[in-house]
């Protein structure tokens, strides 16, 4: 693809994010994977500049809004690429560039705002334009980071890293993952970390089960479930299975785990995973939302789970470093709805755990309103010892996690939150509750 082939692609599928944004329909990552399938002939690398374009905007799309306020042009995909090419004083000659796909010459208009924009004294822009805070999350990233927020947000708005684990029913950790260019994670005893991009899918090893892509937070947070090989296991919300499927591995195929979720699409992928990962423990249920079917479903575990895992829904403002389109899709009654599942799905899993099992609650998110609010909440309305919070620090050795037990970023001692900028990882919450005797 030419530059002009290359800018129109990026406009292209930015109104198509835009569009998606406006409707609440397809995720970035996807629009982006069902352009280049319909387009076969564009190679690796056009692949990897337009994608990681279009990327650069959506996590600037704050910071280039702004500019485009300023200057009265409306956003579009094209308006957006043109502010981008303006922040980075970027050549405006693939408009009207003389090729087949270059975008429409630009107009008068157009090219007085890009001047402008160029013009722009952009470190002048509102905080939350240049670290990207949409209004329903401000009051909670505050809460959380207070006078580091600028070093968090610029954090959650860096490109991630690939991590990966290796699958310990197929292969050991001693061994490495098999392909050159990962390091070890600090503390994941079986997580890798990639120092450039890598196509991991293409591999043997991926192809195989002998490796999983999993970001080390979601592995750390497996570890501390801390299952006997012995006990049943409910994760309740598994969508396609990566903590299933590891702690399937770490119990060595024994015991049980019930994995269920509402989507059948996840747990298709997941029946797949599971036999590609050779995983024989995992029961697959899909659930309804709620009502009367879904409790007959879960009937017969109540009370009788030693562990329950229950990785609500949520913001996923911890992962707004691979899904930065994420902070545009919700609101303030949102969240607030959001929430509210959260603490239901909590008091039904706190059903299914017998008497000195553990339901362990996580979130990929770092608001307080999703995570230790939602906790305290929760025990308020138990009190007199039915629960307690487990210190993640006394799970952390026995559950077989390497290193001392990090800092926690969570507002008390006991949970641990984690954060890119502290951890290398994506932002995840983790609270071990403990049912009495």
């Amino acid at each position: 693809m030419t530059p002009a082939a290359r800018a129109s692609a990026v406009i292209t599928l930015l109104d198509a994010v835009e569009t998606a944004l406006a409707e609440d329909s397809l995720p970035a990552d996807k629009i982006v994977s069902n352009f280049f399938r319909e387009r076969r002939y564009a190679g690796a690398k056009d692949r990897r500049a337009v994608g990681g374009e279009v990327y650069s905007v959506i996590r600037s799309r704050a910071l280039m809004s702004w500019a485009l306020d300023e200057v009265g042009l409306e956003r579009t995909g094209r308006s957006l690429f043109l502010a981008r090419l303006a922040f980075k004083s970027g050549d405006i000659d693939v408009f009207g560039a003389d090729h087949p796909h270059a975008p429409e010459a630009l107009e008068d208009g157009e090219v007085d705002a890009f001047k402008a924009m160029k013009n722009l004294e952009w470190t002048d822009a509102p905080l939350a334009a240049r670290l990207g805070i949409p209004d329903w999350a401000s009051e909670g990233l505050i809460q959380r980071f207070g006078y580091d927020l600028s070093r968090a947000l610029t954090a959650l708005n860096t490109l991630a890293s690939l991590d990966i684990r290796v699958n310990p029913l197929k292969r050991q950790a001693t061994y490495g993952p098999g392909i050159q260019g990962f390091q070890a994670v600090p503390m994941s005893p079986i997580g890798f970390r990639a120092a450039e991009p890598v196509n991991i899918r293409t591999h043997d090893a991926y192809r195989s089960g002998e490796i999983e892509i999993q970001d080390e937070a979601a592995q750390v947070a497996t570890y501390l479930v801390d299952a006997a090989q012995s006990q049943q296991v409910v994760d309740l919300c598994a969508g396609a299975g990566g903590k299933a499927l590891l702690l399937s591995a770490l119990m060595r195929n024994r015991g049980q785990i019930y994995a269920g979720d509402v989507s059948a699409i996840r747990l298709d992928a997941l029946r797949l995973r599971s036999k590609r990962a050779g995983c024989r423990n995992v029961q697959i249920m899909e659930l309804p939302e709620s009502g009367k079917e879904r409790d007959r479903k879960l009937m017969d575990l109540y009370g009788k789970c030693d562990r329950v895992i229950l990785d609500v829904p949520c913001s996923g403002s911890g992962t707004w470093r691979r899904n930065p389109e994420l902070r545009w899709r919700l609101n303030d009654e949102r969240l607030r709805k959001m929430v509210e599942g959260q603490r239901r799905l909590l008091a039904e899993g706190a059903g299914l755990v017998r008497r000195g099992g553990r339901l362990i609650y996580m979130t990929c998110s770092v608001m307080p309103q999703e995570n230790e609010d939602v906790v305290d909440a929760f025990l308020a309305l138990n009190a007199a010892g039915r629960w307690r919070r487990i210190d993640f620090r006394n799970i952390w050795t026995k559950a077989g996690l390497r290193g001392a037990p990090p800092p926690s970023q969570a507002a008390n001692n006991l949970d641990l939150q984690l954060i890119p900028h502290h951890h290398g990882t994506d932002g995840f919450y983790v609270c071990v509750l403990e049912r009495g005797q």
